[in-house]
């Protein structure tokens, strides 16, 4: 089988039209209005095997982040959007191009992380992956909520998508514990979950969030200062909610690890090269950080 290795040609229009087409139908993501919308960013990078058709063969694709850990910075780069065409599994194709793209990410950053389905698991551990426990947080909140997230965005307006994209370009991170500050992911994910966005106008922020139920389920907040969480809970979280909870650690409303209850996240598929940064404390990564 005849075949070519590319990477890096995202600045080719029709590759680049080839790779989401690929990922469309290998992952059921489609990107083309994030592309469309100017958000594809030089930091995520693919290493391809294209056959002489132009078709994409297998591929493996890195995703390099700005995360806050323990308050200091740290480069990470994910494996993502992995995958070979059916026809042309087990020839060790993939395996080339992530081994490929694991020493071109090795120089300049600090740690590599991606996130497994279980059938995957036995060949990342192969490649020296480990698996990481996450937890989430969870803050019982009795019958303190009396709030409103505010008014829902709508992304099809136009100064609605230019204010929510100015606020994730000038985001701080939601958590000093494990934040990422990566604008065009953060859209990436506005633009392709059923979670609404709100603007907050009394507290300056915008929440990406979703109600469960008795539960108000919170995944991002763009924000500078953030309220103290008696704040928070009595403005924005919505009248009957009994519980929040957070997809990243709430340390910036004033919460500390034994202030909620950390539930395990049994599908997390969450898999690290070399250790994880994180020690023994309980920490989540941030859903807005899934590449």
């Amino acid at each position: 089988m005849q075949r070519q290795y590319r990477t890096d040609y995202w600045g080719d229009a029709e590759a680049r039209a080839v790779f989401r087409a690929w990922l469309r139908g290998m992952h059921g993501l489609d990107l083309t209005e994030w592309d469309e919308r100017g958000c594809w960013p030089d930091h995520y990078r693919p290493f391809t095997w294209f056959g002489a058709d132009g078709r994409i063969l297998s591929s493996v694709q890195v995703y390099s982040l700005q995360l806050v850990v323990a308050g200091a910075p740290l480069r990470a780069a994910q494996l993502s959007g992995v995958g070979t065409d059916p026809a042309y599994r087990r020839r060790g194709w993939n395996r080339e191009l992530t081994e490929r793209a694991l020493e071109w990410a090795a120089p300049d950053h600090d740690w590599v992380f991606l996130f497994a389905d279980e059938d995957a698991v036995p060949y990342y551990r192969a490649l020296g992956f480990e698996p990481a426990r996450e937890r989430a947080p969870v803050l019982d909140v009795g019958t303190r909520a009396s709030g409103d997230p505010g008014r829902a965005l709508d992304l099809g307006r136009a100064d609605d998508w230019d204010f929510l994209a100015r606020r994730a370009r000038d985001r701080t991170p939601v958590s000093e514990v494990c934040g990422v500050l990566d604008a065009e992911l953060f859209l990436c994910h506005a633009l392709n979950s059923s979670a609404t966005l709100h603007h907050h106008e009394e507290l300056d922020l915008v929440l990406f969030a979703e109600r469960d139920g008795g539960r108000f389920v919170v995944h991002d907040v763009l924000g500078g200062a953030f309220p103290s969480i008696d704040e928070f809970v009595a403005r924005a979280v919505p009248d009957g909610a009994r519980e929040v909870a957070f997809s990243f650690v709430p340390d910036r409303f004033g919460l500390g690890a034994d202030d909620v209850r950390w539930e395990p996240v049994p599908d997390s598929g969450l898999h690290t090269l070399g250790g994880s940064p994180f020690g023994d404390r309980p920490f989540l990564m941030p859903r807005t950080a899934h590449a």
